[in-house]
This record gives C-alpha cells, structure tokens and sequence, in this order.
C-alpha cells in the first residue's frame, strides 16, 4: 500500500459521512440491502449482459487496474465493460466490481482510463459503496412514488449530500495515482462536453480552468446558489464538472501533493507482466501470479 485514506478523503466527505451515522440504524439497514439484493441482482446483471475483462479479454485495459489496486492497497476487483455511455461506477462490498463503459475507452486514452478507474478504485479504499448504493435505491424510490419521497425525504437529502462529496475524495486519489492534475481535468472536459479524441489539440485545458473559477465565483450569490438547488441540484449525483475541476487544482496545489504524485509514479513504473499486469523483478524470466513467460507491455 502506498496511499492511505487520510491522504486524500475530503474533510466535506468526512463530516458529511459523520452525519449520515447519525441516522438511526442507516448502517445496518443498506449492509443488510445490499448483500441480500442489490449485490446478487448486480452479479445477475453483470454476468448475463457484460463482458468481464482479464488478462485474455481486453489485456490492455484490464492491466490498467493491477497498479491502482497495488497502491491503494485493496483486493483487485472484478471489471467489466458494457455497451453504454461516457461512464463507470463501482459496485459491492462482499464482491467489489467496476463497471465501465464502450463509449469511455472509445473516447478516452490509456492514461484518462487509468484515472477513472483510479477514481472508482478510491471509493471502495474509502469504503464509499455501502452508502452509494443506498443513495441511489433512495433516489429510484423517490422518483417511483411522492408518497415514499417525502417518508424519506430527509434521509435522501443527508446521502446525495454526502454523495457528491464522496467524489471529491476519489477524484483527490485518482490525480494522486496518476500523478498530474491536467489529465484528469482532461477527464473532466470529456464528461462534460463529449471532448473526442479526434479535437484533443483543439480545446484548453487552461480555458476549462478559467471557467471553472468563473463558475465559483457566479455561485457567490446566495440567489444562485438557491437557484441551482430548486433546478434538482440536490439531487445529482455528481458535483457539477467546473466544481471538481476546482476543487482538484486547489488541491494539487497543496504542500503534500508532490510526495504523493511521487509515491504514485514509483508504483507505475515497476516492470511489470505485459499479460496481467502484474509486478516483476527486474531478472525475473515468468511471471509469479499468471506463471507465464515474461512478456514486455
């Protein structure tokens, strides 16, 4: 492990995860959830409409995860991949996977697909899933039924609070891992405007910047504020791209991101098998996980 929570959690993800424990029996109640239904109708899901990735079924995207895990020092999760659109999410806590989407590795190099799943590797580290899941069951539930959105009203408000929150700490880790900030801003531009590949020396990360500034300093006004909240912006699920384009440069910007950036590219840099993706020594002639014959990335 190279990386710890305290690293990178956003203290707006720890005070806000204290107030949901707060709520009477919420924790027991979504563990209860999700090991009972949600984690086995998500397996359901997974292994009858997915493609679960590994070292023989896109090699070049499942290596991608082995170094993530290695620095966060966590259980390699399952992943895989469905058709659908610029996005991922991480699942389970019994059985963690991630999911990732085609139009994300159509749009995205190697190295904005590491930073995603970077990021959604940090939400199982932090142990993020347990109320995640419960955020969106509470969310379909409102959205089926008034009845059950006001009985849960105030419960809802508490988790996509602490929801969109949570993000901030998996973006913090993902730019820890990746180790340079305008990559994940590049991320950020992808999921905000569809940026493609074929346009990557036509937009400006310092212009996405500026704007993000400009937004921050637009929601001064309380009136905005007010405004974006009765436009459903209490319940997004997601802070608002400029938001963690913010909030990520303020942060890079701090006196302890250096060592972790380095921290982060000393795990990258291993030699490691072109099969699984998996560290070796530098002598090594096989790999010790997949037995195999080293092949070179």
């Amino acid at each position: 492990m190279v990386f710890r929570v305290q690293d990178f959690i956003h203290p707006l993800d720890r005070i806000a995860r204290d107030n949901l424990e707060q709520v009477p029996g919420l924790r027991k109640l979504t563990d209860f959830y999700l090991r009972n239904f949600d984690e086995r109708r998500t397996r359901q899901e997974q292994m009858s409409t997915m493609v679960r990735l590994g070292p023989r079924q896109l090699g070049s995207i499942y290596r991608l995860l082995a170094p993530i895990c290695e620095a966060y020092g966590i259980e390699e999760p399952e992943l895989f991949l469905a058709h659908g659109p610029l996005n991922a999410y991480t699942t389970g806590r019994t059985r963690t996977s991630i999911v990732i989407y085609s139009d994300l590795i159509e749009r995205m190099p190697p190295e904005e697909i590491q930073a995603v799943l970077a990021h959604e590797c940090a939400h199982i580290l932090c142990d993020h899933v347990l109320y995640r899941s419960m955020a969106a069951q509470l969310v379909n539930l409102g959205n089926a039924s008034k009845i059950v959105a006001i009985t849960v009203m105030a419960v809802q408000a508490k988790l996509m609070d602490w929801y969109r929150k949570s993000e901030l700490s998996a973006d913090r880790a993902a730019i820890a891992f990746i180790g340079d900030v305008d990559v994940w801003l590049r991320v950020l531009m992808r999921f905000a405007g569809g940026v493609l590949p074929v346009h990557d020396g036509e937009y400006s990360i310092l212009d996405f910047s500026a704007q993000a500034a400009d937004y921050e300093a637009l929601m001064d006004s309380r009136w905005e504020r007010a405004l974006a909240w009765t436009g459903n912006g209490g319940m997004v699920t997601h802070p608002y791209p400029a938001v963690r384009a913010r909030e990520a440069q303020l942060w890079m910007s701090g006196s302890g991101f250096a060592a972790l950036a380095a921290a982060g590219r000393a795990v990258r840099e291993l030699r490691r098998c072109g099969r699984c993706g998996r560290p070796m020594p530098a002598d090594a002639q096989f790999c010790a996980a997949c037995g195999i014959r080293a092949i070179e990335d």
